[in-house]
């Protein structure tokens, strides 16, 4: 971890403390057994006290950024647990696991070997950031880890920080013993294979040159497994004194890593598979997957049960980190599960619990999800869909995985009469977010139905913006309409052709009817279709001032018959279109966007006539508006126009933003609506980026501490106060640095910044 390093001095002066607090870390029935010549156990799962529950959480479809799900239980944790489902991570190159079942891991960067550090403890939903980089980790019996750097230093964690142990190797690889007794051994850098060494407590390690790897893993019986994929083969090693003798040899052709469990089961994986020792011989596990290919690093661990190793996914493979370095784990059936992902938030999408042996209550609270499923391994489970619930016997030596699965719809808004809730059979999608109109999606407990048809708009995120904006349906002069067209935005990555169909309710009768019905394609990777009312005639009663539509977009089979009724995927949106006289512009888009500072607010028109200005209206519940400014139309225009306006004075939360698009004679029109969220508590901006002379932060009085490193990882900058007045980087060389900021709330965000020289 090249930001954690101590001077000569300063190293020497604490040499005894670090022994000490090393010592600290072996347990008195270790130190025993080494007093009196004895063995330990080598399986220590089999005389466990206690059981392993694994809670995790499924969406079918999963939506960034993910949805809170909640669960209530009688667990020694806190009462309520809540999970989050998002499907975006943090890549990790390497994993190592406890016997209390602490999971460790390491970032996989964009450049270079060093990696941010995560951790995350048993009874808690939460990842948490340690400071520091590093490239390879172990984890002790007890959760604390053990970690070499790209300088090949390393380093043990004190419960806040790193401390040093030895800046004076080059090691590739750390071991330390999931179980008991402690032992923290090092692959030493060197040509051709790197040499074992045991670290003793001070500047001096005991080398053993007979011995070389590439990976290694302690066992809790003392022995090290070391594998060398050179040769292909794993060799158990045992100490005595300053000799290390090979005891067994095993063959592992195109092993990438080995680990040992807390119990002594052995695993090791290669580019396709994982496999276990048994009987002398490493077996294939065939439901597991590998490393992958590629020129990343790749971990595997197991804590207290052997049955349950942790593996980062497909870490090695040469793809971008979006793709590869999920933390997944192997459940007692032997499928695997990939909710240990350390997700953008900090909450993980689920949480290991350490219990006594009995039977243990886990309640769900799925709010707008509908819960469909639960999927248990070992133990034993009796599930209850409609309280939500499920009962978990677990035994002492058991690992218990459980998966509560819930499916997200979504609904319409327009008045019942056309079909909206879920009482009258209305249009409802399950949610697919390959396959959406417009951009957003987001999930529906049930229909909204009302006059405005808004009330999907408000109700968790807006998601209707599918259709920009219609055409003028004018209720005086001629009531037929001949080619009237919608332009509908959409996304299909499914993969196979999409139905898109839209209903205007031209007789203004409440219902939808199939001759007010047309219908097109979309094709994979689509994002635009039209449809076109070839002749509509409007009617209806007098007074009335503007009539609905829906659109609904699935790969289902769809015709203008289908305008209520159940789709596997997609989006259904309904919309009101108000009457008016001819608008002053056409409205081709209108975007906003959250910048350093402002939001950034976008529109463009195709048309223009006796248009006179722009009124940007803001409000912060979607009712009460606000004038924040006003920009001049064109007036006359047949060609595409772009405006843009910043509003500086974004409020903590919603931000709603519309136009006014006013005519020269004072008729006006209003756009869609657009929200941002603006998060105070946890957003920081570093601004100017690219910077030259000085880095200023934004929210800085939720700022405790700002730590700034070189892209080698040397930390070169630290503030405690006065952030108010910027970070001075006028004396930097110029290029990326990484700049860590720690928040009063106990977060740490980090960003990358470029110094520039002129």
């Amino acid at each position: 971890m090249k930001t954690l390093y101590f001077n000569y001095l300063v190293w020497i002066s604490k040499r005894l403390i670090l022994l000490l607090t090393f010592t600290s870390m072996i347990s008195p029935s270790y130190a025993q057994q080494q007093a009196h010549g004895g063995t330990p156990n080598t399986n220590a799962r089999v005389n466990a006290t206690q059981g392993t529950i694994v809670i995790s959480k499924k969406a079918v479809s999963e939506i960034s950024p993910g949805a809170d799900f909640s669960f209530t239980n009688n667990l020694p944790v806190s009462q309520n647990i809540i999970l989050n489902d998002d499907p975006s991570f943090i890549s990790m190159q390497d994993v190592g696991m406890g016997e209390d079942n602490t999971i460790w891991a390491i970032a996989a960067p964009e450049s270079g070997l060093n990696g941010n550090i995560y951790y995350r403890r048993p009874a808690t939903t939460e990842w948490v950031q340690a400071p520091g980089m590093g490239v390879r980790l172990d984890v002790t019996r007890i959760g604390n880890s053990v970690l070499v750097n790209e300088a090949g230093h390393l380093f043990q964690w004190t419960g806040s920080d790193f401390r040093t142990l030895n800046d004076r190797i080059d090691a590739v690889d750390v071991g330390v013993s999931a179980g008991t007794p402690i032992g923290l051994f090092v692959l030493l850098r060197n040509f051709g294979c790197h040499i074992l060494a045991r670290y003793t407590g001070t500047s001096e390690l005991t080398t053993f040159p007979n011995i070389c790897g590439t990976r290694l893993d302690v066992s809790p019986d003392g022995s090290i497994y070391v594998l060398s994929e050179q040769a292909g083969q794993i060799y158990r090693v045992e100490i005595a004194g300053t000799t290390a003798t090979v005891t067994q040899t095993f063959a592992a052709q195109g092993f990438r890593d080995v680990t040992v469990a807390a119990d002594g089961r052995v695993w090791a994986v290669d580019r396709d598979y994982c496999y276990y020792l048994e009987n002398g011989a490493f077996v294939k596990d065939l439901n597991s997957s590998g490393a992958g290919e590629g020129t990343h690093l790749a971990g595997l661990s197991a804590g207290s049960d052997g049955d349950t190793p942790i593996l980062t996914l497909n870490a090695s493979d040469d793809a971008p980190t979006s793709a590869r370095g999920q933390i997944v784990q192997r459940r007692e059936d032997g499928s695997w599960m990939n909710s240990h992902k350390v997700g953008q938030s900090g909450r993980g999408n689920s949480i290991i619990v350490n219990v006594e042996p009995g039977t243990y209550n886990i309640t769900e609270n799925p709010g707008n999800w509908k819960l469909t499923g639960i999927n248990a391994v070992g133990g034993s489970v009796v599930k209850n869909l409609q309280t939500n619930s499920a009962s978990v016997s677990v035994l002492a030596g058991q690992t218990v995985h459980i998966e509560f699965v819930n499916t997200g719809y979504d609904y319409g808004d327009a008045p019942d009469s056309y079909g909206t809730l879920s009482a009258s059979s209305g249009a409802v999608h399950q949610v697919n977010p390959a396959l959406t109109l417009g951009s957003t999606i987001d999930i529906d407990a049930n229909g909204v139905p009302g006059t405005a048809a808004a009330g999907d708009n408000t109700t968790g995120q807006n998601d209707e913006d599918g259709v920009s904006s219609f055409p003028t349906i004018s209720p005086t002069g001629s009531k037929t309409f001949t080619n009237y067209t919608v332009k509908v935005s959409a996304r299909n990555t499914t993969g196979s052709t999409a139905n898109l169909c839209g209903w205007i309710d031209w007789n203004n009768n409440g219902t939808f009817e199939s001759g007010e019905g047309v219908c097109t394609t979309l094709p994979t990777s689509g994002t635009e279709a039209t449809l076109v009312w070839p002749s509509s005639t409007l009617s209806g009663p007098t007074g009335t001032s503007g009539t609905y539509a829906r659109f609904r977009l699935t790969t289902n089979f769809l015709t203008t018959g289908g305008v209520t009724g159940l789709a596997t995927d997609g989006e259904v949106e309904d919309y009101f279109i108000p009457f008016s006289g001819p608008l002053p512009v056409t409205l081709m888009t209108f975007e906003g966007s959250l910048k350093e500072s402002h939001v950034a607010l976008e529109w463009a028109t195709a048309e223009e006539a006796n248009a006179d200005r722009f009124e940007i209206q803001h409000s912060t519940n979607g009712k009460n508006w606000n004038l924040i400014g006003t920009v001049l139309a064109k007036g006359e225009s047949s060609v595409r126009e772009n405006y843009e306006f910043q509003h500086a004075a974004i409020v903590n939360g919603q931000n709603f933003y519309r136009l006014k698009m006013i005519d020269r004679d004072e008729t006006f029109a209003f756009s869609k609506i657009v929200r941002i969220v603006f998060d105070k508590t946890s957003a920081f901006m570093v601004y100017p980026n690219p910077a030259t002379h000085l880095i200023r932060i934004s929210n800085n009085e939720l700022v405790k501490q700002v730590t700034l490193h070189s892209a080698s990882g040397v930390k070169v900058f630290e503030l405690k106060d006065h952030f108010h007045e910027g970070i001075d980087v006028s004396e930097l060389s110029q290029g990326i640095y990484m700049i860590t900021i720690s928040h009063l709330n106990g977060t740490v965000s980090t960003q990358k910044v470029l110094i520039a020289r002129e």
